[in-house]
């Protein structure tokens, strides 16, 4: 049944915001039309002008008699005080106390008089523009206030206000509604393309239903996640096959120049040949998917690091961690230790010393500073520095191999993981690499923690990418 309705529901984005606009307010007139039909039903409003009148002339005449017929000033005010009614006041006035008469009475005072002197032979000695005076004797006169125009404006203004009241929650309401409907598609594509390339687990498909012009959008990113997959996948198995089928020749180049009898020459040979195998590992660490396929893990971030540095250490280099001891946190380790080493590298090829330090800065964020003593970077530069194959020669050592990826690679792998990379000078020299990381979920007291959920960073061994 719903499925068959769907067919005739407008599909633009601009018809269904006016269908549902159009029939909140048909909505709201209706329900303040029943409304005011069931006060005005129940408030004898609908009662017919000229009945009306009639009525009241009944009323005056029955309480002219009554007051005539009091024998005592006593009874005469309990009928007075009787007949008050929301229809109008009764006062008991003299006669040279009525109010001045030459106003024109209302249509509706002119029909209860004509009913008095009709039906009852009442003739009123005064009319004002809304009042009534009958003599009563003794020179006393009754003063019949009407009260209906007060009365109906005032239900006039409720109602309206009422009705407005209905029309604007109904409108309200339904446009809450329909502008949810409408921007929850856009927010779960929104989030599905944010989250593509991050995890190995949002290949699925997004939901194409809502309006046409969403379902377009999620069709069209549908077809073009599906294309860059295949790009990828593409791109991976050529560089396989470019990786097996370099390393062949170069292993051969390997075991010739060992045979080499001179040791000056072996030795150029094996360094290049080094060297080339060094680029081409980094090229190929570059064109891979940046560790996508690696899953969250809960790590301790400091002992990470810790390992990081005595890896360079043990091989001579001056690179020192500072920072809290313990700090458990949730990240990719393979995809952040290659991010660090990367930035290490750098430090340690243009420096004589490194520094490596670790703060959190609020719950389930952290920053990780690299700094090194080398000649910096231009400030006009620093944001070259991040595309491939991108060298600062002019400021950093000239006489260094690599193909200048390793800033490239550690900015795509933080990006990856939700996180931020920048760099700043450091006094009185040197580069400062700042990274901004943040996780799923922190978890703070690592006391509590289960050894189980607590993974230790692997050995680490010193790769210049």
């Amino acid at each position: 049944m719903i499925d068959s309705l769907k067919r005739y529901l407008p599909k633009s984005i601009a018809a269904q915001l006016t269908t549902v606009v159009l029939v909140s307010v048909l909505l709201g007139v209706l329900l303040t039309t029943a409304t005011l039909s069931i006060v005005v039903t129940r408030s004898g409003m609908r009662m017919d002008p000229e009945a009306k009148a009639a009525s009241e002339a009944a009323r005056i005449a029955t309480i002219v008699k009554e007051a005539a017929n009091a024998r005592s000033p006593e009874q005469l005010a309990n009928v007075i005080a009787g007949a008050q009614s929301s229809t109008g006041s009764v006062r008991l006035v003299s006669k040279r106390e009525l109010p001045d008469a030459s106003g024109e009475a209302s249509s509706y005072v002119k029909r209860v008089s004509a009913g008095l002197r009709q039906s009852w032979h009442i003739d009123p000695i005064a009319m004002a523009t809304h009042s009534i005076a009958v003599d009563i004797g003794d020179g006393r006169a009754l003063l019949f206030q009407e009260s209906e125009r007060q009365l109906l404006q005032t239900f006039i203004t409720v109602q309206a206000i009422v009705g407005i009241g209905l029309i604007v929650v109904v409108v309200l309401a339904l446009s809450i509604y329909a502008i949810g409907w409408v921007t929850r598609p856009l927010s779960t594509i929104a989030r599905a393309t944010r989250a593509f390339g991050q995890s190995p687990h949002n290949d699925d498909p997004l939901d194409t239903s809502g309006p046409a012009e969403i379902a377009q959008v999620a069709e069209a990113l549908n077809d073009m996640r599906r294309r860059i997959r295949k790009l990828v996948d593409d791109r991976t198995g050529m560089l396989a096959a470019i990786s097996h089928d370099l390393r062949t020749p170069l292993t051969r180049l390997k075991l010739r120049s060992e045979r080499v009898t001179d040791a000056g020459t072996r030795a150029a040979m094996l360094s290049d040949i080094s060297a080339i195998d060094g680029m081409v590992r980094g090229a190929l660490t570059y064109l891979r998917d940046g560790g996508t396929s690696e899953a969250l893990q809960l790590v301790d971030l400091p002992s990470l690091l810790q390992t990081i540095c005595d890896a360079y250490s043990d091989i001579g280099s001056d690179v020192v961690y500072s920072g809290p001891a313990r700090l458990n946190f949730v990240c990719r380790p393979e995809g952040l230790t290659r991010a660090v080493m990367n930035i290490i590298d750098n430090g340690v090829k243009h420096g004589t010393q490194v520094g490596v330090s670790l703060e959190q800065r609020g719950p389930g964020a952290v920053g990780i500073e690299v700094w090194d003593n080398g000649p910096g970077i231009p400030a006009d530069l620093r944001e070259k520095v991040f595309e491939p194959f991108f060298k600062v020669d002019s400021a950093r050592s000239v006489a260094k191999s690599g193909f200048g990826l390793g800033l490239s690679i550690a900015k795509d792998i933080v990006d990856r993981q939700g996180g931020t990379i920048t760099l700043s000078d450091r006094s009185p020299c040197g580069l400062c690499v700042r990274l901004s990381l943040r996780a799923d979920f922190h978890q703070s007291g690592s006391d509590d923690l289960p050894a189980s959920r607590l993974k230790m960073p692997p050995s680490t061994t010193h790769v210049s990418a």
